[in-house]
């Protein structure tokens, strides 16, 4: 595998223990997928702070 390369099955267990984000409404969703966006998007953080 290329440097950096997961395959199929250490994928799907690192996506499967993820945690779930609890919302009770959509604008609550929206506001989650939102800060989320922002936190990625940051350059200026670390990639293990994101």
């Amino acid at each position: 595998a290329a440097s950096g390369a997961v395959d199929e099955a250490i994928f799907e267990d690192a996506f499967n223990s993820s945690h779930p984000i609890p919302f009770s409404s959509s604008k609550e969703l929206e506001n989650q997928l939102f800060s989320i966006r922002d936190i990625l998007a940051d350059t200026n953080n670390d990639w293990e702070k994101r």
